[in-house]
């Protein structure tokens, strides 16, 4: 059915310093991490059978694992988190990714990866603002089912504001994600296209056997996220169908904010950051 459309992305990945609500570390003190070759694409299905335990990096600090690959069109990533409290604001804020070639300046697109359970009317509302048309029928049967687990993708530039997505590209994989819970595990498998900028606005720009910063950043909160919220309560009191300021700016941080009020981050949300160097793996590499 359609909703399979919209079951999106999750990219994730660091062998990681913690830097909680603080300016990242300098670059000779960031972790080194390698990248594995993928011989086949992973399954992102947010269950870590697929990641030999000899590649996971184990953080006690954090009580994380992570590992990452590669093929010569994306860097795949696994983390799992073993401690729930690191997780608390990802679920109000999404997470943020930024990931460009080592030694070149900052600035560049990132994704911002969000996964949500939304009621049937938020989740008629959501594919209805995406320009989807549904008929009644079709809406009676998302109803059948009272909630709606979705994962979106969204390219934000250096500051945050979502971009336009592009034309989809049958050489060129967007970034995708997939999450799930086991007890207190969660677990996070993603993808990010290695693809140069100019060709997908996400895209890292970096070949196999180049290194790669990664940025990974939640929490805390925005007067735009804020407006957002505000935008997407006012909209749907009208109804599944009411309309609302869908420009491109503010339609991930919509989805962000509106579902759950409750979930939603105060002004005193904590924000966290990580980083890593990323050695990509090369062909026949293991």
């Amino acid at each position: 059915m359609r909703n399979n459309r919209f079951r999106a992305a999750w990219t994730f990945a660091a062998a990681l310093i913690l830097a909680a609500g603080a300016p990242a570390p300098a670059a000779s003190q960031d972790t080194a991490v390698d990248s594995r070759w993928a011989a086949a694409p992973p399954t992102l299905d947010g269950q870590p059978g697929e990641w030999p335990q000899d590649t996971l990096t184990l953080l006690k600090k954090l009580r994380v694992d992570c590992a990452f690959r590669n093929d010569g069109r994306n860097l795949y990533a696994v983390l799992i988190f073993r401690n729930p409290k690191f997780l608390s604001s990802i679920a109000a804020t999404g997470l943020t990714v930024y990931a460009r070639p080592e030694g070149t300046k900052p600035g560049t697109n990132g994704v911002l990866f969000v996964g949500k359970t939304l009621t049937a009317d938020a989740f008629i509302a959501l594919l209805e603002s995406q320009g989807t048309p549904l008929t009644e029928k079709e809406k009676e049967y998302f109803r059948i089912q009272q909630q709606h687990p979705v994962f979106e993708a969204y390219t934000v530039d250096a500051h945050g504001r979502t971009i336009a997505p592009p034309a989809p590209r049958p050489d060129l994989d967007p970034p995708l994600f997939r999450a799930a819970k086991a007890g207190d595990v969660v677990t996070f498998e993603l993808r990010m296209p290695l693809a140069a900028p100019d060709k997908h606005p996400a895209g890292i720009g970096a070949l196999p056997g180049e290194a790669v910063r990664v940025s990974f950043e939640w929490g805390g909160t925005t007067k735009e996220l804020l407006k957002a919220q505000a935008n997407w309560v006012a909209a749907t009191s009208r109804g599944s169908g009411g309309a609302y300021d869908s420009n491109q700016e503010s339609l991930a941080q919509v989805f962000l904010m509106g579902f759950d009020r409750m979930s939603s981050p105060g002004k005193e949300a904590k924000k966290y950051k990580f980083q890593a160097v990323v050695r990509l793996a090369e062909p026949g590499g293991q």
